[in-house]
């Protein structure tokens, strides 16, 4: 009776299977692009040159850091100014400092006479206030509130000079350089 009942339940199940067969699921993909731009945090421009304009052998001239002048022969001055576009907070330092104006004219061509500097900073185009130094020989951390928008910090730069009385004439120069690092070390 067994064998009997097993030849009709072996079929059946198998016709019944047919019937519970679970469908086939579809399937289907998306691909997404993943992209972003890499920027700097911060941008350095040399906004205006430092000019001491004539300047009298044997006399100090100081280029104060509102652009104003003290001593010999005042007359078309200007303090230097770099502005940096910042995201957020920044370490300042001037690299490359001279310590010497260099003769670049006829007659004077290497002839040589010492420049002290100073500089400071503020976040608009006017004379720094008091305690905003920036140190001419070290780095200085400045710190920006941070609002996901670029912000101006202007540093200003002041500077003096006393040639001997006995220096040629003609017309001396230099350069200096600021070197501006996002974040704070």
């Amino acid at each position: 009776m067994f064998t009997q009942l097993a030849k009709w339940i072996i079929p059946a199940c198998i016709v019944l299977s047919l019937f519970f067969v679970l469908p086939a699921q579809a399937q289907d993909q998306a691909t997404i692009s993943v992209s972003g731009t890499v920027i700097s945090g911060l941008t350095v421009d040399a906004e205006q040159d430092l000019l001491f304009g004539d300047i009298v052998a044997g006399e100090t001239k100081r280029i104060n850091l509102d652009g104003s002048a003290t001593g010999s022969s005042p007359g078309e001055e200007q303090a230097g100014i770099f502005k940096i576009s910042t995201l957020g907070s920044f370490t300042a330092s001037f690299t490359d400092v001279p310590a010497q104006m260099v003769g670049s004219g006829e007659g004077n061509t290497g002839e040589q006479f010492p420049v002290s500097f100073f500089s400071a900073f503020n976040t608009s185009n006017t004379a720094p206030e008091e305690g905003n130094e920036v140190s001419v020989t070290a780095n200085t951390p400045i710190v920006v509130a941070g609002n996901g928008t670029f912000q101006e910090v202007f540093i200003f730069l002041g500077a003096e000079v006393n040639p001997p009385v006995a220096q040629a004439q003609g017309l001396y120069e230099t350069t200096i350089t600021l070197t501006a690092t996002f974040g704070i070390d």
